[in-house]
Protein backbone atom coordinates (compact mmCIF):
# COMPACT_ATOMS: atom_id res chain seq x y z
CA UNK A 1 0.00 0.00 0.00
CA UNK A 2 1.41 3.45 0.77
CA UNK A 3 3.80 2.48 3.53
CA UNK A 4 5.77 -0.62 4.35
CA UNK A 5 3.42 -1.89 7.07
CA UNK A 6 0.19 -3.91 7.28
CA UNK A 7 -3.18 -2.44 6.41
CA UNK A 8 -5.68 -2.69 9.30
CA UNK A 9 -8.90 -1.38 7.77
CA UNK A 10 -10.52 0.52 4.93
CA UNK A 11 -13.68 2.51 5.67
CA UNK A 12 -15.51 3.14 2.40
CA UNK A 13 -19.22 3.69 1.75
CA UNK A 14 -18.65 2.49 -1.83
CA UNK A 15 -16.56 -0.55 -0.96
CA UNK A 16 -18.86 -2.85 -2.95
CA UNK A 17 -17.51 -1.19 -6.13
CA UNK A 18 -14.01 -0.38 -4.94
CA UNK A 19 -13.37 -4.01 -3.91
CA UNK A 20 -13.46 -4.79 -7.63
CA UNK A 21 -11.40 -1.79 -8.73
CA UNK A 22 -9.45 0.56 -6.47
CA UNK A 23 -8.91 -1.85 -3.55
CA UNK A 24 -8.43 -5.02 -5.62
CA UNK A 25 -4.62 -4.75 -5.69
CA UNK A 26 -4.58 -4.31 -1.91
CA UNK A 27 -6.90 -7.27 -1.39
CA UNK A 28 -4.65 -9.38 -3.61
CA UNK A 29 -1.50 -8.67 -1.57
CA UNK A 30 -3.01 -8.11 1.91
CA UNK A 31 -6.25 -10.11 2.13
CA UNK A 32 -6.36 -9.98 5.93
CA UNK A 33 -7.51 -6.35 6.39
CA UNK A 34 -11.12 -5.39 7.08
CA UNK A 35 -13.31 -3.36 4.72
CA UNK A 36 -16.21 -1.51 6.37
CA UNK A 37 -19.15 0.32 4.79
CA UNK A 38 -20.33 -1.59 1.72
CA UNK A 39 -23.46 -0.15 0.06
CA UNK A 40 -23.54 3.07 2.12
CA UNK A 41 -23.82 1.22 5.43
CA UNK A 42 -23.32 4.31 7.60
CA UNK A 43 -24.13 2.47 10.83
CA UNK A 44 -21.28 0.04 10.09
CA UNK A 45 -19.06 3.04 9.31
CA UNK A 46 -20.00 4.65 12.66
CA UNK A 47 -19.08 1.39 14.39
CA UNK A 48 -15.82 1.25 12.39
CA UNK A 49 -14.86 4.75 13.54
CA UNK A 50 -15.53 3.80 17.17
CA UNK A 51 -13.48 0.61 16.80
CA UNK A 52 -10.57 2.63 15.36
CA UNK A 53 -10.55 4.92 18.40
CA UNK A 54 -10.66 1.88 20.70
CA UNK A 55 -7.92 0.13 18.68
CA UNK A 56 -5.61 3.14 18.97
CA UNK A 57 -6.12 3.30 22.74
CA UNK A 58 -5.32 -0.41 23.05
CA UNK A 59 -2.27 -0.18 20.78
CA UNK A 60 -0.63 2.87 22.42
CA UNK A 61 1.10 1.09 25.33
CA UNK A 62 2.01 -1.89 23.14
CA UNK A 63 3.59 0.35 20.50
CA UNK A 64 5.45 2.40 23.10
CA UNK A 65 6.91 -0.82 24.59
CA UNK A 66 7.92 -2.06 21.11
CA UNK A 67 5.56 -5.03 21.30
CA UNK A 68 3.87 -4.19 17.99
CA UNK A 69 4.97 -2.54 14.77
CA UNK A 70 3.40 0.17 12.67
CA UNK A 71 0.22 -0.29 10.65
CA UNK A 72 -2.09 1.84 8.52
CA UNK A 73 -5.73 2.44 7.63
CA UNK A 74 -7.67 4.34 4.98
CA UNK A 75 -10.96 6.25 4.93
CA UNK A 76 -12.35 6.96 1.47
CA UNK A 77 -14.51 10.02 0.70
CA UNK A 78 -14.37 11.21 4.28
CA UNK A 79 -16.08 14.49 3.37
CA UNK A 80 -19.36 12.68 2.68
CA UNK A 81 -19.32 10.73 5.95
CA UNK A 82 -19.48 13.78 8.20
CA UNK A 83 -22.78 14.77 6.55
CA UNK A 84 -24.54 11.44 7.15
CA UNK A 85 -26.74 11.47 10.25
CA UNK A 86 -25.99 7.82 11.06
CA UNK A 87 -22.25 8.46 11.44
CA UNK A 88 -21.66 12.21 11.70
CA UNK A 89 -20.93 12.21 15.45
CA UNK A 90 -18.57 9.28 15.08
CA UNK A 91 -16.87 10.94 12.08
CA UNK A 92 -16.24 14.06 14.18
CA UNK A 93 -14.79 12.04 17.06
CA UNK A 94 -12.69 9.96 14.67
CA UNK A 95 -11.36 13.16 13.12
CA UNK A 96 -10.41 14.63 16.48
CA UNK A 97 -8.73 11.43 17.69
CA UNK A 98 -6.99 10.85 14.35
CA UNK A 99 -4.87 13.96 14.90
CA UNK A 100 -2.97 12.46 17.83
CA UNK A 101 -3.93 8.91 18.79
CA UNK A 102 -2.71 7.01 15.70
CA UNK A 103 0.77 8.50 15.96
CA UNK A 104 1.04 7.25 19.56
CA UNK A 105 -0.32 3.86 18.48
CA UNK A 106 2.01 3.50 15.48
CA UNK A 107 -0.79 3.68 12.96
CA UNK A 108 -0.89 5.87 9.86
CA UNK A 109 -4.29 7.20 8.77
CA UNK A 110 -5.02 8.19 5.18
CA UNK A 111 -8.30 10.06 4.65
CA UNK A 112 -9.26 10.67 1.05
CA UNK A 113 -11.47 13.66 0.30
CA UNK A 114 -12.07 15.78 -2.75
CA UNK A 115 -12.34 19.19 -1.08
CA UNK A 116 -10.44 21.11 1.58
CA UNK A 117 -13.13 22.25 4.00
CA UNK A 118 -14.04 21.70 7.63
CA UNK A 119 -16.47 19.04 6.39
CA UNK A 120 -13.55 16.96 5.11
CA UNK A 121 -12.40 16.52 8.67
CA UNK A 122 -15.68 15.56 10.28
CA UNK A 123 -16.94 19.09 10.99
CA UNK A 124 -15.00 18.98 14.26
CA UNK A 125 -14.30 22.49 15.49
CA UNK A 126 -11.21 23.40 17.48
CA UNK A 127 -8.86 21.22 15.48
CA UNK A 128 -7.72 23.65 12.77
CA UNK A 129 -4.16 24.10 14.05
CA UNK A 130 -3.66 20.36 14.52
CA UNK A 131 -5.12 19.65 11.06
CA UNK A 132 -2.80 22.23 9.51
CA UNK A 133 0.34 20.94 11.24
CA UNK A 134 -0.31 17.20 11.45
CA UNK A 135 -1.85 16.35 8.11
CA UNK A 136 -0.45 16.11 4.62
CA UNK A 137 -2.63 17.29 1.76
CA UNK A 138 -2.10 16.05 -1.77
CA UNK A 139 -4.10 18.14 -4.24
CA UNK A 140 -4.65 16.24 -7.49
CA UNK A 141 -5.14 18.28 -10.62
CA UNK A 142 -7.37 17.54 -13.60
CA UNK A 143 -7.68 19.10 -17.03
CA UNK A 144 -11.26 17.95 -17.55
CA UNK A 145 -12.59 17.82 -13.98
CA UNK A 146 -12.74 14.01 -13.97
CA UNK A 147 -9.45 12.38 -14.88
CA UNK A 148 -6.64 13.08 -12.39
CA UNK A 149 -3.33 14.21 -13.82
CA UNK A 150 -0.02 12.98 -12.39
CA UNK A 151 0.98 16.48 -11.24
CA UNK A 152 0.00 17.39 -7.66
CA UNK A 153 0.53 20.06 -5.04
CA UNK A 154 1.63 18.74 -1.64
CA UNK A 155 1.12 20.67 1.62
CA UNK A 156 2.06 19.73 5.17
CA UNK A 157 5.48 18.12 4.87
CA UNK A 158 8.04 19.85 7.10
CA UNK A 159 11.44 20.92 5.83
CA UNK A 160 14.69 20.47 7.76
CA UNK A 161 13.71 23.44 10.01
CA UNK A 162 10.25 22.05 10.78
CA UNK A 163 8.52 24.65 8.61
CA UNK A 164 5.56 23.46 6.52
CA UNK A 165 6.06 23.88 2.81
CA UNK A 166 4.00 23.60 -0.33
CA UNK A 167 5.63 22.01 -3.36
CA UNK A 168 4.76 20.55 -6.73
CA UNK A 169 5.29 16.85 -7.40
CA UNK A 170 4.48 14.15 -9.91
CA UNK A 171 2.80 10.92 -8.86
CA UNK A 172 4.62 7.93 -10.38
CA UNK A 173 2.71 6.00 -13.04
CA UNK A 174 2.56 2.87 -10.86
CA UNK A 175 0.41 4.72 -8.25
CA UNK A 176 -3.02 4.55 -9.81
CA UNK A 177 -6.36 3.10 -8.70
CA UNK A 178 -7.10 0.94 -11.72
CA UNK A 179 -7.95 -2.73 -12.06
CA UNK A 180 -5.06 -3.32 -14.44
CA UNK A 181 -2.50 -2.34 -11.80
CA UNK A 182 -0.14 -5.24 -11.09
Amino acid sequence: FMLDCPLEMIIDAHAQVNRLEAWKPLIDVMPEFEIVGDNNDYLAIADGFNRCIDRWAEKMPKFKKGEIGKSQMLVDEFVNLSDKEECQDEAAEFSKHSLSDPRKAGEYVLCITQINTLTRTGNKGGTAKARNTQTIEVLRKSANGETPLPNVTVNGLPDENGDMNEFEATIPSWVRPYRDWE
